[in-house]
């Protein structure tokens, strides 16, 4: 796939994203050197392809042409969303074998229905899955059994590159077949695990 090609399905995916009301993100090109990024930063950027290059991005919103102007300017360029209430979505990452299996015993203690999907997505460490946003979520990012539940709504905000963005490895984020958000409704997050993401942080439910 040309460079051309890539850059303009990931400009296709990102407005697709807004139009179903992400909070959308572009993120530098994953080809540049560590270190080396596509925009000036105040601190090196060590993560190619996964760094929001649009300044403000935890509190400015993307408009439409602003996402195809940022685009026309830096090809190469990834996309992401931003999760927490604006988006409506949050993002649980299992990025390991370990992680993995412990989230789908988490889903089975919670009594997750088994026929309920849920959007998914792959990146080079693993799986992305995305469930509704709710009001009594932690802040943030947290850190569960390994597991890392991105689900915004702090300052610093939580954000993921999402399909089709390429890795640094040259790999594609892809949607899982019949699973991407065109395809299904995120379902919310089982109360079992909220409770459990809350006690991690120190939340008391009353």
């Amino acid at each position: 796939m040309s460079a051309t090609t890539a850059t303009s399905m990931i400009l296709d995916a990102a407005l697709a994203y807004h139009d179903r009301g992400c909070w959308v993100t572009v993120c530098c090109d994953p080809t540049h050197e560590p270190g080396k990024c596509i925009v000036p930063r105040k601190y090196p950027c060590t993560s190619p392809g996964k760094a929001p290059i649009n300044s403000g991005w935890q509190s400015k919103r993307l408009t439409a042409n602003q996402i195809r102007e940022l685009f026309t300017k830096h090809a190469g360029a990834n996309v992401g969303i931003k999760w927490g209430a604006e988006s409506g979505l949050i993002d649980v990452e299992a990025d390991t074998p370990e992680a993995e299996r412990v989230l789908q015993e988490l889903l089975d203690e919670s009594q997750f229905p088994e026929l309920v999907l849920i959007p998914t997505y792959t990146s080079r460490r693993g799986y992305h899955r995305l469930f509704r946003w709710c009001e009594v979520l932690p802040k943030a990012v947290v850190k569960l059994f390994d597991i890392e539940f991105r689900c915004g709504g702090d300052g610093k905000g939580a954000q993921s590159v999402v399909p089709p963005s390429r890795h640094v490895s040259g790999q594609q984020y892809q949607w899982q077949e019949f699973l991407s958000l065109d395809d299904v409704d995120p379902p919310e997050l089982p109360p079992y695990i909220v409770r459990l993401l809350r006690l991690n942080e120190g939340i008391e439910d009353e």
